[in-house]
């Protein structure tokens, strides 16, 4: 197998390794190969765009070349889609979604950056119908599956809600994923679904019905952690809460940080 890089790709290598020893790394297979590709493309700032761009394509000819798993050639596409939207290079992100879309039909990520698209080039039907069947399958999504999809898929579609002036919907959906949460042990969900309310300057009454569900008495140290990152959101939630731990626990008796 022979692995080609252009000069630049191997001038930037050359800078990266620069040092007293520079080690020649051997690659077990194709796939640890790819996904290096991959990870060096992810490594770059946004203003190295085409090189961003170069270590994708030569990740995915290199999956292609050697027959790679639909799920690793899936990959390739995936971060190609999302390059190519940064670019404003719109239709070229419509159909790279599309092709990971055909490899995995149920890939939301793929699926929301084609619905962002959608919207950016103007075809508003087209993206308004695919926002509201990724509405449906987020509904439809297993517990054990929303936490992997509380980055971006989710924040593209809620995004995508709010600029489609379809604001409710984005609240209804945020809260239908919000009531799965019962507890200490989904603050990892409730804190993602947090950021999105505050993010996009949502309505926080859900927020802050929900928070003391997800808080042990006396206060553990998650507990602790959580109202520290909810300051920023629900700060007088927060507030609120801490009073009622200082009150149980009496004067002199409360500690900030939990032991």
């Amino acid at each position: 197998m022979v692995i080609g890089l252009s000069l630049l790709e191997w001038r930037l290598l050359l800078e990266k390794q620069a040092g007293p020893k520079m080690e020649m790394q051997m690659i077990s297979g194709v796939e640890e190969a790819v996904v290096r590709g991959l990870s060096q493309s992810e490594g770059m700032s946004d203003a190295q765009a085409e090189i961003k761009l170069s270590w994708n394509a030569w990740a995915l000819k290199l999956c292609e070349a050697e027959e790679g798993t639909p799920q690793l050639r899936g990959k390739c596409l995936l971060q190609r889609t999302v390059l190519l939207l940064a670019q404003n290079s719109f239709q070229k992100a419509i159909d790279s979604s599309g092709e990971v879309m055909r490899i995995q039909p149920a890939n939301k990520h793929a699926a929301a950056l084609n619905a962002t698209a959608l919207h950016k080039i103007g075809r508003k039907k087209e993206a308004a119908s695919a926002v509201t069947e990724l509405i449906g399958a987020f509904q439809r999504s297993e517990d054990q599956h929303v936490q992997g999809e509380l980055g971006a898929p989710l924040e593209l579609v809620v995004s995508l809600l709010v600029e489609m002036h379809r604001t409710k919907e984005a609240l209804r959906l945020l809260s239908q994923l919000l009531s799965r949460v019962s507890g200490p042990r989904h603050q990892p969900l409730f804190f993602g679904l947090a950021r999105l309310y505050a993010k996009h300057g949502l309505n926080k009454d859900a927020l802050v019905l929900k928070l003391p569900q997800l808080c042990t008495r006396p206060p553990d140290r998650r507990t602790w952690d959580l109202l520290k990152s909810m300051a920023e959101y629900t700060p007088a939630a927060v507030e609120q809460l801490l009073q009622s731990y200082i009150d149980e626990a009496g004067p002199g008796r409360f500690t900030h940080v939990p032991q």
